[in-house]
């Protein structure tokens, strides 16, 4: 199945990113475990933001809140990589899976738990295949979901981005 294009996510009102691969997360679900994530785009300038979401989210709720947070539409292949202290790319979840590919999962059936199992864990996003940005994604910690917030939801802002086509 090929991919049908999405209308370039938003911030609400609030913080929370409009992530509308299925309402992010579903409505009248009970909250879980809330993950406060740093995510560091690999440039020469220090650019990162912070991200907190479900742990039981899927993948590609990550991947839009990660192109939301940095003003990208998100009209490119990505994968995320299992990863360890040294940044090495691990096991490879991609956007898609393809049927003779090497992943047999994609980021709609594996959840940021899965990808980041404890506060130590990191992993690797690599969005647009044929420009390669890179971002090395690293838990913070964990927080207590907020009566009435949306997640994921962006809580910090550091540095410009370049543009996603540069």
């Amino acid at each position: 199945p090929g991919l049908a294009p999405r209308q370039p996510p938003s911030h609400r009102p609030g913080g929370a990113l409009d992530v509308s691969l299925t309402e992010a997360l579903n409505m009248g679900k009970i909250m879980g475990k809330i993950l406060k994530l740093r995510v560091i785009l690999d440039v020469e300038a220090d650019v990162f933001r912070d991200i907190e979401i479900e742990a039981q989210a899927p993948l590609a709720h990550l991947h839009a809140a990660t192109l939301d947070a940095f003003g990208w539409a998100g009209m490119e292949m990505a994968s995320f990589y299992k990863s360890n202290a040294e940044w090495d790319r691990g096991d490879e979840i991609p956007l898609v899976a393809m049927p003779d590919g090497e992943a047999d999962r994609d980021m709609d059936q594996i959840t940021v738990g899965e990808l980041l199992p404890d506060l130590h864990a990191r992993a690797v996003y690599v969005y647009d295949f044929l420009r390669m940005w890179c971002f090395f994604i690293e838990p913070l910690n964990e927080v207590a979901p907020e009566p009435g917030a949306g997640y994921p939801r962006l809580t910090l802002e550091f540095g410009v981005p370049p543009a996603p086509e540069s």
